[in-house]
């Protein structure tokens, strides 16, 4: 009895087919979805050739497969031949030898929906939330990113809503390097159990970027061309940090507020990191990008994503003290205001901040930017040389002029709606009132916002990290 006892737990522990030789370490995470196709990225933590089975909800019995014979450890998949506007189940599943084992996490659920031609769209935004990714942020601001996200989902259940179309993410996505084990922490670890089953858009911002602890040395670039682990983590429909997707009855433009103000790079690299204006020698490639897609552009809605925001103040200063907004302010202001943008989302300043409907105007009394004070010398390299080409730029200053009062209800072409929702993991940036008045709420509190668009509105809500709806507004289609 014992003989047997021993050989059944030796055989046991024997059979690969019960002990995972392999596991999903990363995601998975959908990306680009569309009609009829979505990309589905994940990590293994073996390199391994894997496989994905899908099929429709309605019809589980009908199961196709993509197979991927590449062994690697990086993954993404790209399903097409879809139907619109149908939810599909999948699993993935990792070769090991001739056997493919199932190394899905049973603890997320794996479906999706393909977009349809509805004019109806929920979006979930966030902005800086990645604070889990550094160390020091984790300590201080504990669980402030994952209470904003329980609070979310709480009111989600409470209206019974149902899961947004997609998640779009202001920059900033992790602290403070932008280094792969940071996104690992202050990103997929945070949100793996959404991401696995809604889509994601993402803004490139300064510490997605990333700088070494020198300060000298940058982890991801847009400039001159896209590289990094940003890059090599997040897609675009144009391998770009701008680029332009429709939801529903809008049109999202998502810009690079952070590499885009710098000139092309000549052959002798003469010109490394010198800021663009309308005189430069060659042209803009974002801004030119930028004019043709709003030119074309025939949504009901036009809303324009950045991480910069072109206006608002608190400690930092206004745009005036900082090279990036400024350049935001000065170059994509009025393109916003010629093509009568309906909303900006922003992020960077660690609080909320909404403005009424404004229109701007330029602003005679800063037409250079920060000549009227001499910056303070910075000890740290990079903001002194910052500080030092922010100095050295003319820039063309706008200020907005708000053309309704209204504390919460718009109409359409009334003015650009201009938000900061730089809050998604700590409210540290002290709000400033604003001399100009061109914002109707400011609030010091963590949160995220629901985006809910139809063909006859456009509405948001500012969710607190109390559960409580901290602002809410909407814009009305004529």
């Amino acid at each position: 009895m014992r003989f047997c006892l021993l050989i059944s737990f030796v055989l046991f522990w024997s059979l690969p087919s019960l002990a995972l030789q392999n596991k999903v370490s990363r995601g998975p995470y959908l990306q680009l979805p569309k009609q009829n196709s979505i990309l589905i990225k994940y990590r293994t933590k073996k390199s391994c050739p894997t496989l994905v089975k899908y099929w429709k909800q309605a019809d589980p019995e009908r199961i196709f497969r993509y197979q991927d014979m590449v062994s690697s450890q990086y993954h993404q998949i790209l399903l097409t031949g879809l139907d619109s506007n149908t939810f599909y189940e999948y699993h993935i599943e990792s070769q090991f030898k001739n056997q493919f084992e199932n190394i899905s996490n049973s603890s997320l659920e794996y479906q999706f929906k393909t977009l349809s031609s509805s004019s109806e769209a929920l979006i979930w935004l966030i902005g800086d939330p990645g604070i889990s990714g550094f160390k020091d942020f984790r300590k201080k601001f504990k669980n402030n990113q994952r209470n904003v996200l329980v609070n979310f989902l709480a009111y989600q259940k409470v209206k019974n809503l149902r899961d947004p179309d997609a998640i779009l993410s202001l920059g900033d996505n992790t602290y403070f390097y932008g280094f792969d084990d940071e996104y690992q922490k202050g990103f997929f670890d945070q949100y793996d159990f959404l991401l696995s089953k809604i889509p994601l858009y993402t803004v490139f911002g300064n510490h997605d970027a990333g700088i070494d602890k020198n300060y000298l040395t940058y982890n991801s670039r847009s400039y001159p061309y896209s590289h990094g682990t940003y890059f090599d983590t997040f897609d675009s429909p144009n391998k770009q940090a701008y680029y332009s997707f429709n939801l529903g009855s809008a049109h999202f433009v998502v810009l690079d507020s952070f590499d885009s103000l710098w000139e092309e790079l000549k052959s002798d690299r003469s010109n490394y990191e010198k800021v663009w204006n309308p005189s430069s020698a060659s042209s803009n490639l974002m801004l030119d990008w930028l004019k043709h897609d709003l030119a074309i552009n025939k949504s009901r809605w036009t809303i324009v994503a950045f991480h910069h925001p072109p206006y608002g103040t608190d400690e930092e200063g206004s745009h005036q003290n900082n090279l990036f907004r400024a350049w935001m302010n000065s170059n994509v202001v009025p393109i916003i205001e010629k093509y009568q943008v309906d909303l900006v989302l922003c992020g960077h300043i660690h609080n909320y901040q909404r403005s009424f409907p404004v229109k701007s105007i330029i602003d005679v009394s800063a037409s250079k930017i920060n000549q009227s004070e001499d910056s303070k010398s910075e000890k740290n390299s990079y903001k002194n040389k910052i500080s030092k080409i922010l100095k050295q730029t003319d820039l063309t200053s706008y200020k907005a002029v708000p053309q309704l009062n209204s504390l919460n209800k718009y109409t359409k072409l009334s003015g650009t709606i201009y938000t900061i929702i730089g809050s998604s993991g700590a409210a540290f940036n002290t709000i400033d009132s604003n001399p100009n008045k061109m914002f109707a709420v400011q609030k010091q509190i963590e949160g995220s916002a629901l985006l809910a668009i139809t063909e006859s509105n456009l509405s948001l809500k500012f969710i607190t990290i109390n559960g409580e709806i901290g602002d809410e507004f909407v814009i009305e289609s004529f």
